[in-house]
């Protein structure tokens, strides 16, 4: 039984709405786990009120692309070591890649779970995992249908599957 969990999906506003179910379901299967989410940077206040939700880490994916377009590659293999030591040191024993991307496979990777979950495993993403589920087959999907996948495949409860992102009390 996962005592720390990580998710994973780091960005596209539509679908961190469309993926907030799981900290919703994971909570329910595992009501004392500490349940965090990785999202890109600038995107944390989407989910730092989810109530299924411990933590929200940003990750600051944008400047690692800046200085892998400038070729700064020294620096940032040691921005992507101290982000490393990061993760780590939260050491979560299960992380869940919902976007299936190399990026979010290397975090998932870095991240130092050893049971580590991509959803679709795209772009390779999926040698970076422990275990790959495929999303369902295109034209036999609902919305959010992959996400219902994953937790069937976790054994989550995937009903009800409300979508939740909520507004810090600082915001309104």
């Amino acid at each position: 039984m996962p005592q720390r969990i990580l998710i994973i999906r780091l960005s596209a506003i539509g679908d961190l709405v469309m993926a907030s179910p799981m900290a919703a379901a994971l909570r329910c299967r595992y009501p004392d786990a500490h349940i965090a989410w990785l999202v890109q940077d600038g995107l944390q206040e989407l989910l730092v009120a989810h109530p299924g939700l411990d933590a929200v880490l940003a990750a600051p994916v944008a400047h690692w692309k800046l200085l892998w377009r400038q070729r700064r590659l020294r620096r940032l293999g040691r921005e992507l070591g101290a982000f490393r030591h990061r993760l780590q040191a939260e050491r979560f024993d299960l992380a869940l890649d919902l976007q299936g991307l190399f990026k979010s496979g290397l975090l998932l990777r870095l991240s130092g779970a050893k049971r580590r979950v991509t959803l679709g495993g795209r772009e390779g993403s999926r040698w970076l995992a422990t275990e790959t589920v495929s999303v369902p087959v295109a034209g036999q999907e609902w919305i959010s249908s992959e996400y219902r996948t994953l937790a069937c495949y976790l054994g989550l409860p995937d009903s009800p599957f409300p979508l939740q992102v909520a507004i810090p009390q600082t915001a309104a």
